[in-house]
């Protein structure tokens, strides 16, 4: 196993924030793999050919990603996938509209000192429907004007209203406890290996799951031996804590002022005081100045 961090990448718009933050991961200690959504068009590839002059950046085969649709994990093994054969220390995912807020040197000494360690957040709240009941047509739950309306009123509703009436419940042949936490986290290369070699599991669990990939993570390694491993297990602060339920994951991000919140300048000093290492999300469209002071302070 070698001592580099691999940072795993789902993007599909801010592509400044995206440059920026490749910028800040730009280390002779990470490699970087990164997924754009199939659905963007003429996606400027060159752009991005000179970033980074430490790290290999690699783009992996794109699909089209869906909210709250089984396309996430598919995107998330494909990134697992290119990259586990390099036998990474760590394994960062991350989405395209996040920075790191603190220094590489920080980032390294602080997984060296947590070795072994898993860092994946747990929320209390899980809506037992997202894993009892078949959710049809996820991937068009959002969709815009029309469609997404017909598909939520006249399919998604009616299927799962008829479900309950005939009293199914699909995890009534499954044995796990299923757990619920953020998209986003950082892992050993031991874990990581166990997703991929659980990915049929995976699929037999959340293939018509509502929001999947904020379920099979956290469902796996509450069954399983690295269940022990969970940063701060015993802590309240760090595991299913009401109040930060991220906090494990070791991202600042902010449920309480939206979906979540894109961060302002205003909350620089919140940001960089933090006990957490990555922020998430940026705007360029809403607040450069934050993502520009951010940039600078990690780099000077």
């Amino acid at each position: 196993m070698i001592n580099k961090h691999a940072y795993l990448i789902t993007a599909h718009n801010n592509f400044y924030v995206l440059k920026k933050l490749l910028s800040l991961l730009d280390d002779e200690r990470n490699d970087i793999y990164i997924h754009i959504d199939k659905k963007i068009k003429n996606f400027d590839f060159a752009s991005f050919s000179n970033i980074c002059k430490y790290s290999t950046v690699k783009f992996v085969p794109r699909i089209n990603v869906y909210w709250g649709d089984y396309s996430h994990i598919e995107n998330r093994y494909i990134l697992l996938e290119q990259s586990i054969d390099n036998n990474y220390k760590y394994y960062h995912f991350l989405s395209g509209v996040d920075l790191p807020i603190k220094t590489q040197d920080y980032i390294h000494d602080f997984f060296k000192t947590n070795d072994g360690k898993e860092f994946v957040g747990f929320s209390d709240y899980m809506n037992p429907e997202w894993v009892d009941k078949i959710h049809i047509l996820s991937r068009h739950r959002k969709r815009q004007k029309a469609i997404g309306y017909i598909v939520n009123q006249f399919i998604t509703r009616p299927s799962i209203k008829a479900q309950y009436i005939i009293k199914y419940n699909r995890t009534n042949k499954f044995q796990h406890t299923f757990k619920k936490g953020s998209d986003w986290y950082s892992i050993t290369h031991d874990f990581a290996k166990y997703i991929i070699s659980n990915k049929e599991t995976v699929k037999d669990l959340f293939k018509y799951a509502m929001i999947p990939s904020e379920l099979y993570v956290q469902t796996l390694i509450w069954n399983s031996n690295f269940k022990q491993n969970l940063y701060d297990a015993h802590s309240k602060k760090n595991v299913n804590d009401p109040n930060d339920p991220w906090s494990s994951s070791l991202r600042y991000i902010d449920w309480k002022r939206g979906y979540p919140y894109v961060f302002r300048i205003s909350d620089f000093n919140d940001l960089i005081n933090s006990d957490k290492i990555f922020a998430r999300k940026f705007d360029e469209n809403i607040d450069r100045e934050i993502i520009d002071k951010i940039y600078m302070y990690i780099k000077n």
